[in-house]
């Protein structure tokens, strides 16, 4: 089975248990053609833009890996504006500007903030520097106050349609808002988004990428697996050498390889050629 991949989100970078020889040769093994690296930072980490320089140093010595990435951060907490300057020489090709609390940009997902003052000079700072907003962790109050200030296409990196109630889900009208921009949604593997069941496997990802292309097409979805940001994932769905399982499902369910090559690497594939120089 010949499978090619891109991930719009991987924590590999700044999870200290990961294998990074291993990682490069299943990137390599799998055809993984773009995988979105993702920069996270806790709310207590003492974080840096120089910091994110040695962390992605780290890969240079990795063919496969260096080939495949592009660099994104995750929660923006440690930033003031006035290191915007160094924030726009990392070149980043997306920013969220939280994860799941309030900071002093935006609302995070666990929480009831709104997008601040300064968190709309930031989006306006992407807007003008192209890096695309990442709305996977702003919650749904700062979802659509960002909606009405951002001019570039939405993005949310790994999520899922809220066939299950989850704080991280997103509703059918964020869906709706994401696809009009011509933005980008990725599916992740996150147990806790797929199901309230306890036995989660590559089904479950299968129904919420259907659900989203049944009903707005299939030009803007793709897969955001998170590995390295959880350990909570389908049981047949841990790594790359797993998303032969899922192809196999999305086939047996009538895709045909055209399609399935969109889901699986060629929409995301797109999505960066198109809003980046970065390819």
């Amino acid at each position: 089975m010949n499978i090619c991949i891109a991930d719009s989100h991987n924590d590999f970078l700044t999870n200290n248990n990961c294998n990074l020889y291993k990682l490069n040769n299943e990137i390599k093994r799998n055809n993984v053609v773009l995988c979105n690296a993702i920069l996270f930072s806790k709310k207590e980490d003492k974080f840096s833009i120089n910091k994110a320089y040695k962390i992605k140093n780290k890969i240079n010595n990795y063919l496969y890996l260096t080939k495949s990435c592009i660099y994104s951060f995750e929660n923006l907490s440690f930033l003031t504006l006035n290191e915007l300057d160094k924030l726009l020489e990392f070149c980043p090709f997306s920013c969220s500007l939280t994860w799941n609390y309030d900071n002093q940009f935006a609302g995070g997902a666990q929480e009831f903030g709104g997008l601040t003052n300064d968190g709309k000079k930031l989006i306006k700072l992407f807007n003008k520097n192209h890096i695309i907003l990442d709305t996977a962790h702003l919650n749904r109050r700062s979802f659509w106050e960002a909606v009405k200030v951002t001019n570039l296409p939405i993005f949310n990196s790994h999520t899922c349609i809220n066939l299950i109630e989850h704080r991280r889900n997103i509703d059918i009208e964020q869906t709706k808002a994401i696809i009009d921009t011509n933005g980008f949604i990725g599916i992740t593997f996150v147990n806790e988004f797929l199901s309230n069941n306890l036995n989660i496997s590559c089904t479950n990802v299968f129904k919420n990428v259907d659900y989203i292309i049944q009903k707005f097409g299939i030009n803007n979805i793709g897969l955001g697996s998170d590995f390295y940001g959880t350990t909570n994932l389908p049981y047949n769905l841990k790594s790359y050498d797993d998303y032969k399982n899922l192809y196999t499902i999305f086939y047996n369910n009538g895709y045909k390889k055209t399609d399935i090559n969109k889901i699986f690497y060629e929409n995301f594939l797109n999505f960066v050629k198109t809003n980046s120089n970065l390819l």
